[in-house]
């Protein structure tokens, strides 16, 4: 079958842009060339929603049909990565993605080398686009997860290829978990995908959980700490999953697992699901949340070595640094 046809034009969305973006269900489309093993990105930092400037015209065409995506890197001993795409089933990969953003990823080296995710880093959202400078259409879509730096031709893990289809104007997360290097009993890297919000409940705070620990099978995250009042938002969170079942009273979830808060209290900490003893990881302080969608990420842990950390990611606010999201560890 044959390759898709990208120069992997990518789009960085910035903060007004996904603010508009988020309103609109549009999104900028830039430019790259790409040949087979390895597509040379361009990256346009700019943000923009597509509409440029001057005056609109009432009979201008609407937005193509778009979605958009952002990776993750939640190996805890995982190594610099990149990721590639390729039509759903096609097995022709093209990409990698974040290749060309060089000296645009605080990472990559001072001469401007090769783009590289790095634990626990989120990128922003990107939106994709072909040869021709128009949004990959909506679509199921299989990704591949390579070592930065190289090419398409051989990923670090199973290709995901059982990713639901791309939603027109949706918002998505594709991340790498589990070992790079197996321990004990710990699940081995692989790729999972979650649909996100991009815009905040009516309540005004959208909280997610994900369980990203690959020596802890099953997490508890809510409201204040063991021993001393621990409420639970979301119950038992196996590996790998977005939390899906709530305490009685802690309210309902949206379609991507996003529970609705007026507020957001302090202290915040999980801990395991059966059995616990103590805290995994507690959050002491948080910044002032308002009509924010925020994801809470348990990270680290891998058998023998890291430990259990909460990754905080702001989905719908842009990072600082161009390609990078707005997401830092937050427990103590």
């Amino acid at each position: 079958m044959n390759k898709l046809p990208l120069f992997f034009v990518v789009s960085v969305l910035g903060a007004g842009a996904l603010s508009s973006a988020c309103s609109s269900k549009s999104t900028a489309s830039p430019a790259t060339t790409g040949d087979a093993g390895k597509d040379a990105t361009v990256l346009d930092g700019s943000g923009g929603d597509g509409a440029g400037g001057g005056d609109v015209q009432a009979e201008a065409a609407p937005p193509a049909p778009s979605f958009n995506l952002r990776f993750a890197q939640w190996s805890p001993d995982g190594a610099q990565v990149d990721f590639c795409i390729a039509a759903h089933g096609s097995g022709s990969f093209s990409g990698p993605v974040l290749s060309a953003a060089g000296g645009v990823v605080p990472d990559a080296g001072a001469d401007g080398g090769p783009a590289e995710l790095t634990f626990p880093s989120v990128t922003n959202y990107v939106s994709l686009s072909d040869t021709n400078g128009n949004p990959l259409p909506p679509a199921q879509y299989d990704v591949r997860v390579v070592a930065a730096g190289g090419d398409c031709s051989k990923g670090l893990a199973s290709d995901a290829t059982t990713i639901p289809a791309f939603a027109n104007g949706g918002y998505y997360t594709v991340a790498t978990i589990g070992d790079t290097t197996p321990a004990a009993s710990d699940p081995s890297l692989t790729l999972v995908s979650f649909v996100d919000d991009a815009s905040p409940p009516a309540a005004g705070i959208g909280i997610r959980f994900i369980n990203a620990t690959p020596s802890i099978p099953s997490l508890s995250f809510g409201t204040g700490k063991f021993g001393s009042g621990f409420q639970p938002y979301f119950k038992g969170v196996a590996f790998g999953k977005a939390g899906s079942t709530l305490a009685t009273d802690a309210g309902t979830l949206d379609t991507a697992d996003y529970l609705g808060l007026a507020s957001v209290t302090v202290p915040l900490s999980m801990e395991t699901a059966t059995g616990a003893t103590g805290d995994t990881a507690v959050v002491h302080t948080l910044a002032a949340q308002s009509n924010a969608v925020l994801t809470f990420v348990a990270v680290g842990a891998k058998t023998g070595s890291t430990a259990a950390q909460i990754l905080l990611c702001v989905d719908n606010t842009a990072g600082p640094n161009g390609l990078l999201g707005s997401c830092s560890i937050v427990s103590k």
